[in-house]
């Protein structure tokens, strides 16, 4: 009875500890010493040589909350593949020199090959972790070039496969990073599907952490699908040389519910030493996002999502982008691009209450939907782009849609540009072919654009072809709000070629200031630079403060125009009290949504794009700005007016992704 006792103990009781000592297969006895096939409850202790989990076979290792396993020993390149089914049930510690990406940690997970991080159940999460002693520079591969997942349904499908299994409180983490100092990485992921990662509730919900900060680092995905339980918080930028790190998004679709508000977060990826909003050098490394569909939002607003700092985007649907630098100063951003992009706010970045915003952090942005989908206690403020003229170029929107449908507070702003007012301003800015939709509940749109509580030192602004609803109180161009500060005329050099209208009677179409901008130079709008304008349902002014508490020459002679300016009234083919009698302004991103079979939601509207997949994205702008502008067509045969032959009022549509297309009316 006390033998068999003791044979049914001794398995649970005794573990072995393997080291690895020669490039070999795992279920090959004389890979380790002592010889044997490592399982559950083993430890492996893995130098410098090349361990390799073969293709159809299942490798285990480890215990819970336990090392149990060691890549690397700091002056040595340490291996792991796994081509079969490898079941970590713990951790594996990555440890290597300080940023030495030659003798190096490196986890391959091959073309179709599963991860799979075993939680046993408990409160603890297992997976790769660099120990606190430790800074390496970690190699991180999965899956092969030209791997493929399969999208066009609501959870793709990927040959390669991460997750966490037998969870108890906890998902499994992919990467965890304890180290005290500053480690790189070389990121590449391809052809994998994510599930079951990150800890849902630590401030950044991490389910892979690495540091890139040097030119050797580099962070690439393509083909990549994270479920709506896979949350990335990547800290990827306290160091010098972070700004050399090229960063790619490729082919990507995170979905689901946002984990606490991210499923990708960088931090200050293009700063070196302490971050500040007013310090982040140059991105030398090239960063792209194409496309593909992410929800990306940092929690306090502070370092958020800087990555895209001159990067190129496009064709990409960004859920949350949370971004916010009104003070960038000299060479923060020296280009980089938006195109076909639909830019989603929601609570927390679409109130201007908020702290943090969606931001084009680059100098030119064409085909633009943005989006607010959230009830918000403040005003909406949809989009901004910052700007500079330390940048050295000035800066440009063009065809730019601004849909507010979901949110019941009236006004706010639909777009912001400039340095909020700073002392640094002095850009120019080109901005046409944009339309404001009507909300459906509220009855008109917000206002289109301003600089905040400054009015700056004369930016030289060219507005045409903007189709608008009014607000509550303000026009749909309102160019500043201070009442002390006015800029050096012209601020805005061309107005021409735009729609405003609304269902009931509204004041101030353009708005320079407010009532109590006294000393307002003339000629902030030159009259020369109006023409060509519908204002529908707009009470002209005739007498107000800016006529009377202007500098010296500053007259309006009873034109529609709230601004000061000198010489006869602006206009000579404006059209007043006229409507524009639109084909259907009632089209938004929720009927469109309907037009392709989903709810007409924020839900339906995501999900036309998710069915679609990366490769349809583009295509799915396109033929959103196609029907958008099928119902703001203007069906008075007036506005074939400019002398440019060009189109009066909305954003134009494209046949496909990089062929514009103008469309006379």
């Amino acid at each position: 009875m006390k033998l068999l006792l003791a044979l049914l103990i001794a398995p649970l009781c005794f573990a072995t500890s393997y080291t690895v000592n020669q490039n070999g297969n795992w279920h090959t006895a004389t890979t380790f010493f002592p010889n044997g096939l490592p399982t559950f409850g083993d430890t492996i202790t893995n130098n410098q040589f090349t361990l390799t989990c073969e293709t159809g076979q299942t490798c285990q290792i480890g215990t819970v909350n336990t090392t149990s396993m060691t890549i690397g020993d700091g002056s040595h390149a340490a291996k792991l593949v796994n081509n079969g089914t490898f079941v970590l049930r713990g951790q594996a510690a990555l440890v290597g020199g300080p940023r030495d990406c030659v003798n190096s940690p490196d986890v391959t997970l091959g073309s179709g090959s599963t991860l799979q991080l075993d939680e046993n159940n408990s409160a603890f999460s297992s997976g790769f972790v660099i120990p606190g002693s430790s800074s390496p520079c970690v190699h991180f591969v999965i899956g092969a070039t030209g791997d493929l997942c399969t999208w066009g349904t609501s959870t793709p499908t990927c040959p390669t496969n991460v997750t966490s299994i037998n969870n108890g409180t906890v998902n499994g983490i992919l990467l965890l990073d304890s180290g005290t100092g500053f480690g790189d990485s070389v990121t590449n992921f391809k052809g994998v599907a994510i599930s079951n990662c990150g800890v849902t509730s630590t401030t950044v919900a991490g389910c892979y952490q690495q540091e890139m900060f040097t030119s050797n680092t580099a962070w690439s995905w393509n083909q990549v699908y994270l479920n709506s339980s896979a949350a990335f918080g990547v800290n990827a930028g306290v160091g010098v040389g972070s700004n050399s790190t090229p960063i790619s998004f490729n082919n990507t679709i995170s979905g689901g519910t946002r984990i606490q508000g991210t499923d990708i977060y960088f931090e200050s990826t293009c700063s070196a030493g302490a971050f500040t909003p007013s310090f982040i050098p140059a991105c030398t490394g090239a960063r792209s996002v194409t496309n593909s569909l992410l929800r990306n939002l940092r929690y306090d607003g502070v370092n958020s999502d800087p990555f895209t700092a001159g990067a190129t985007i496009s064709n990409v649907y960004w859920d949350g982008l949370g971004s916010y630098y009104p003070t960038l100063t000299a060479a923060n951003i020296a280009g980089g691009s938006w195109s076909y992009v639909v830019s989603v706010a929601d609570a927390k970045s679409c109130d201007e209450g908020a702290s943090t915003y969606a931001d084009i952090l680059a100098p030119t942005a064409d085909h633009i939907y943005a989006l607010c989908t959230a009830v918000v206690s403040n005003p909406p403020l949809m989009l901004i782009q910052t700007s500079n003229k330390n940048w050295g170029t000035n800066i440009s929107f063009t065809n730019g849609i601004f849909d507010l449908q979901a949110t019941t507070n009236g006004g706010g702003h639909c777009y912001l540009y400039g340095n909020d007012g700073s002392a640094d301003d002095g850009y120019g800015v080109t901005l046409s072919y944009i339309t404001v939709l009507k909300n459906s509940t509220l009855g008109y749109g917000c206002g289109f654009t301003q600089w905040a509580s400054l009015c700056p030192a004369a930016p030289t602004t060219s507005i045409t072809h903007l189709l608008s609803p009014g607000g509550t109180q303000i026009g749909p161009l309102y160019i500043c709000e201070g009442n002390t500060n006015a800029a050096t005329p012209p601020s805005v050099s061309v107005f021409k070629g735009n729609i405003f209208y609304d269902s009931s009677a509204r004041v101030n179409p353009i708005m320079f200031g407010n009532s109590n901008a006294a000393n307002q130079p003339a000629n902030v709008v030159p009259p020369t630079g109006i023409d060509y304008n519908l204002n529908y349902n707009f009470v002209p002014f005739v007498t107000t403060p800016y006529t009377t508490a202007c500098a010296s020459g500053c007259t309006n002679t009873g034109s529609a125009y709230a601004v000061p300016m000198t010489g006869s009234a602006p206009g000579t083919h404006d059209l007043a009290s006229a409507s524009p009698a639109l084909l259907d302004n009632t089209r938004n991103a929720y009927t469109w949504a309907a037009t392709r079979g989903q709810a007409a939601s924020a839900a339906g509207f995501r999900q036309v794009f998710i069915n679609g997949g990366p490769s349809l994205i583009g295509a799915n702008i396109a033929a959103l700005f196609w029907y958008i502008h099928q119902g703001g067509m203007a069906s008075r045969a007036t506005w074939n007016a400019l002398p440019d032959g060009t189109s009066v009022g909305d954003a134009q549509p494209v046949m496909f992704p990089g062929n514009f297309r103008s469309v006379n009316r």
